[in-house]
């Protein structure tokens, strides 16, 4: 029922910002795609909320429902243009992959994300991002390629001042 719901939300903001985009579109469509933007907006947020709930179960089978939903809401970002939440859902969706054992996937998650986060200027996630494809390169056995996204990671979250994301990078060296 949700899902349906927010496909038609979703196809209705389509249609709204395509419109908007026409230079003979009547003034009141600009408010129009805004009251769109904020239905799908919270369509997401609730498909976050959603993905989020199952993600704690950690089971393998809310674990991939958990991706279905991120994946949903990753269409809406998109969709409205949340660049900043786009990239931390790919983040996440990575993060669910990692755990799963599909590092490959993982790895193309990540990446997609630690792009967005630069290109969006959020050197925390992009510290976050690079801390994430070490990982992943540990796990695969490729430790020097792990070694070099760690300190990418480091070096980033030192220069922005967060301590937490230092540790986090700090113990992970610690381990290869």
């Amino acid at each position: 029922m949700i899902r349906r719901l927010l496909r038609m939300i979703l196809a209705f903001g389509q249609l709204l910002v395509a419109r908007m985009r026409k230079p003979s579109a009547a003034a009141n469509t600009e408010s129009e795609a805004a009251r769109a933007r904020v239905l799908l907006r919270l369509a997401a947020e609730r498909q976050i909320e959603e993905a989020e709930s199952l993600r704690s179960q950690g089971t393998k089978e809310s674990l991939l429902l958990a991706v279905e939903s991120y994946e949903t809401a990753l269409l809406v970002w998109r969709t409205i243009g949340m660049r900043q939440a786009e990239s931390t859902t790919l983040n996440n969706i990575g993060a669910i992959y990692y755990s799963l054992g599909e590092n490959q996937e993982a790895l193309d998650f990540f990446n997609q994300a630690l792009a967005l986060h630069r290109a969006v200027g959020d050197r925390n996630g992009e510290a976050r991002a690079l801390n994430n494809i070490g990982m992943v390169y540990e796990s695969l056995g490729d430790y020097q390629k792990a070694l070099d996204f760690y300190n990418q990671a480091l070096t980033l979250a030192r220069a922005v001042g967060n301590r937490a994301g230092e540790a986090d990078v700090l113990k992970a060296l610690g381990l290869v």
